[in-house]
């Protein structure tokens, strides 16, 4: 029963983000309203470990007796030219900024990134972009891996072979041995084509975050099913009287265990708390910042405090997903303000409303910087 239930919970998931179901794993915490408001994601990426090996001392010419392998580490050799791994970095680097310019950071959900429903489609067509471009570079890397790539690793391999023979002072049979050793060697390490196309992945995984009622829900589904089971081995085993003795003290176990998990999450800081704070912290930052460029300026509203200022406006509305009423007014007052004519007055209104801005939100940047240090939070198992 209990199994059909999470099944179900992961399904609705599944189908609100459109994605298959097996890549919705279960995070269980207490977050009644940041279950309607958004989802867990981190980037998933495989494969790249395949196109790099350690170097053995034959390929870097030591002899077995040289001091060099106490005192030295082998290097790493790439299994296919440093450009395409380059730029297979490239790709998961700017995947994880994506995702860190749509989420938060919130104690708890590491390695997870929470993600506001209301900036899920914006990250989800960009990742997809990502997605594309990956699945680009690995068709190219695969149409010319076995024709262009292998012989001309297979080329450097022997280049490398021969150079170890001289470095070894190998002479004739000794030396042609070596180097088809080597060569061998090298070849058998490269990943094959199947690994290449199955394993070498750019994708993300989404978590479910379980509510503190459905946690209590499968507690008291477990428990019944439990005090069931009990109560039939105890009519086969002892009479009656005997049977309901026990069943009750199994009962009173199992409601102090669940009052003890119940007092438990109440003590739990709530991460909703984060959401609002890391929000109002990215504002106060924002508008602290566009201050300092015009009081440099002696007070006018120059292009980079403009620019500053129309991107605290677009940020605020794709993160805003507890609808911080209270900053969206003085935030649309300011976006009216900047679309005025440029003048004294105008810069003086802007002025006022960024310090407004920054009486708000000093709190929740004082806050967020407290956060910042260990809590009860990471203890959680996600």
């Amino acid at each position: 029963m209990e199994t059909d239930v999470l099944e179900r919970l992961r399904a609705w998931h599944a189908a609100k983000l459109d994605i298959p179901t097996d890549r919705v794993e279960l995070v269980e915490l207490d977050l009644d309203v940041l279950l309607k408001l958004g989802t867990l994601i981190d980037i998933d990426v495989k494969g790249l470990s395949s196109f790099t090996r350690r170097a053995t001392w034959e390929e870097l010419g030591v002899p077995e007796a040289s001091a060099r392998r106490a005192r030295f580490t082998r290097g790493v050799k790439n299994l296919i030219p440093q450009e395409y791994i380059r730029a297979f970095r490239s790709l998961e680097v700017r995947a994880r900024r994506w995702l860190n310019e749509h989420s938060f950071d919130v104690t708890g959900f590491r390695p997870y990134r929470y993600v506001p429903f209301t900036a899920y489609p914006s990250w989800r067509e960009g990742h997809e972009r990502l997605v594309r471009q990956w699945e680009m570079l690995k068709l190219k890397v695969l149409f010319e891996y076995r024709f262009l790539l292998v012989p001309e690793l297979e080329e450097d391999f022997e280049e490398v072979a021969v150079e170890a023979a001289r470095a070894l002072r190998l002479r004739g049979q000794k030396r042609q041995e070596f180097i088809a050793h080597v060569i061998e060697r090298a070849k058998a390490a490269m990943p094959t084509y199947r690994a290449l196309c199955e394993g070498l992945t750019l994708d993300y995984r989404a978590g479910l975050l379980l509510s503190r009622a459905r946690i209590e829900e499968e507690l008291a589904v477990a428990a019944e099913m439990e005090a069931k089971r009990r109560e039939a081995l105890a009519r086969a085993r002892a009479a009656e009287a005997e049977a309901a003795h026990k069943e009750r003290l199994l009962e009173e176990m199992r409601k102090a265990e669940l009052e003890h998990y119940k007092e438990q999450l109440r003590q739990m800081a709530s991460p909703i708390a984060e959401v609002f704070h890391q929000l109002r912290a990215q504002m106060y930052e924002d508008a602290v910042a566009v201050l300092t460029t015009m009081q440099k300026n002696n007070g006018k509203l120059i292009g980079p405090a403009v620019r500053r200022a129309r991107s605290m406006v677009k940020t605020f509305r794709l993160l805003n997903a507890l609808d911080d009423k209270e900053l969206d007014g003085l935030l649309n007052r300011m976006e009216a303000y900047l679309e005025a004519p440029p003048g004294e007055e105008r810069a003086a209104q802007v002025e006022e409303t960024l310090h407004q801005i920054a009486h708000l939100t000093h709190r929740s940047a004082a806050e967020v910087r407290r956060l910042a240090a260990p809590s009860r939070w990471q203890a959680l198992r996600l």
